[in-house]
């Protein structure tokens, strides 16, 4: 008879070896996990991917302290921490970072200071949540903010926010550079003749900074506010663009082709607006611009490149102006922004929205943001490369375009009884076998002509413990997943 502990030790190195398999893919997890109390409200602000393919959540709990979540690949908690700042010391944290020392950075606003102030704030953390400095910044005028931090080429930082009191403007936005340690290299300040914000920020390839936010207009709305800057964050160029209803850019990504792409909302009619995908050349020239939604309020707050070079899509649609249900709304879009796929999820008086997601090695996606059908949840997603949680979900709620790839769905542990799901982008001739370790034949499970669509197969019975990796072939086109089998 074996020792549990020895069949786990079996099953460890079985998992082991199934990462070590260089030619084979990797099956993709997905799970769903809210966090927080019952009666609080608990809502996420940031993500950031770990070199685990965990995550590192930012939010807030306990009716305001801020909060940093630690989750592992199966969204696990692993650690968490909360903020409890001082009594009368106002403090709030934006945005977090995974960082190349294996730590974090987390980027926010601080009232610790001269009375009547408020000071960008920035905290490096280790591994495990340790303090390992801190700073706050701002300019001689009193009230500044952070909204947004990245991790530079150099190991540095780049923090972007709001400094308000420099006449004649409401707000300028702020931009602070540091180095690993957290010295100040240089900090700047852009605006345009009618004040403006900065919420988020991307390095460039020539190693300067890409900066989305809102701008006033000579209309007196807001504006889709883009700021490109060299590499000691001078100026290059500086773009307000957006409709006399008002509109803003939350979040910006570098394209291929050195473009840029911004995401926000745009106002249609008052008091309507929408989700708002934009599209400007290197020069800042204005390209293109797509709109998401239907309802009185839809927003999409973040964007995400993906392998194929393609953009990832999140924020919320089918929502009223004020309280009310919405859905969190993902989708994926080519880089001329026409949908390959999109998703909406939520139902009834459920109010769900993403606010922040990235892209996982094995091409699925994590998202953050926050359930509600009385009480806010911190709500994260793993999601797989079509934006499912669930294996076995029914595919009919998606407005899709599906990829044009076949696919095969399955978890990465199963029992002898395991099935699996296989997606044909078109009618075409298919082999589906199953191959061991060694890269031996095991089983032809499916072969012929299929039509296109999703497709159910089993495995074969009889097969011993071990890892084995499924391959299909569908024309010319091909994909592999790699499973651990546990047998009776």
């Amino acid at each position: 008879m074996v020792r549990p502990s020895a069949c786990l030790r079996v099953l460890w190195m079985l998992v082991l070896g199934a990462m070590a398999m260089p030619s084979f893919g990797r099956s993709v997890e997905r799970w769903e996990r809210t966090y927080g109390t019952p009666t609080q409200g608990d809502y996420a602000t940031d993500v950031s991917l770990t070199a685990d393919q965990g995550c590192i959540a930012l939010g807030t709990c306990n009716g305001g302290f801020a909060w940093l979540l630690r989750i592992d690949s199966l969204g696990d908690t692993i650690w968490t921490r909360v903020f409890d700042p001082a009594p009368g010391i106002g403090f709030e944290l934006r945005s977090v970072v995974s960082c190349s020392d294996g730590g974090y950075a987390v980027a926010g606003v601080t009232s610790d200071g001269p009375p009547d102030s408020t000071w960008v704030y920035v905290l490096k953390m280790g591994s495990s949540g340790d303090s390992l400095w801190a700073g706050k910044f701002h300019l001689d005028t009193s009230y500044a903010e952070g909204t947004d931090i990245i991790q530079t080429h150099d190991h540095g930082f780049f923090a972007v926010g709001e400094q308000r009191g420099i006449p004649p403007y409401d707000g300028v936005a702020l931009c602070v550079r540091l180095d690993s340690s957290g010295h100040l290299l240089w900090m700047q300040t852009y605006h345009t003749s009618y004040g403006c914000s900065a919420w988020h920020a991307a390095e460039c390839l020539d190693r300067g900074f890409a900066i989305a936010g809102s701008g006033g207009t000579s209309e007196g709305v807001e504006g889709g506010l883009l700021v490109r800057t060299d590499c000691l964050g001078n100026m290059v160029w500086i773009r307000v663009v957006g409709p006399i209803y008002g509109s803003s850019f939350n979040s910006v990504c570098c394209t291929p082709d050195s473009g840029f792409l911004c995401v926000g909302w745009i106002g249609t009619a008052v008091p309507e607006r929408h989700g708002w995908l934009a599209k400007f050349d290197r020069t800042g020239w204005f390209r293109w611009q797509k709109t998401f939604g239907t309802a009185q309020n839809d927003c999409l707050e973040d964007l995400t490149a993906t392998p194929d070079s393609c953009f990832l899509l999140a924020g919320w649609v089918d929502a009223t102006i004020g309280p009310g249900p919405c859905k969190a709304y993902l989708a994926k879009v080519d880089s001329s922004g026409n949908i390959l796929w999109a998703k909406k999820t939520g139902s009834g008086d459920d109010r769900r929205d993403y606010h922040a997601v990235v892209t996982t090695q094995d091409s699925g996606f994590i998202t953050a943001g926050d359930i509600s059908s009385g009480a806010y949840d911190l709500w994260l997603t793993k999601t797989d490369v079509l934006g499912s949680t669930s294996v076995v979900e029914k595919r009919s709620d998606q407005t899709a375009v599906l990829p044009l790839q076949p696919l095969i769905e399955l978890p990465g542990v199963v029992n002898h009884t395991g099935r699996m799901r296989y997606y044909l982008p078109k009618t075409s001739s298919l082999t589906l076998d199953l191959y061991d370790a060694t890269g031996r034949l095991k089983s032809p499970l499916v072969h012929g002509q299929q039509t296109a669509g999703w497709h159910k197969t089993s495995l074969p019975n009889g097969l011993a413990t071990g890892v084995y990796c499924l391959s299909l072939i569908a024309g010319a086109q091909r994909t592999s997943a790699r499973v651990v089998l546990l047998s009776h």
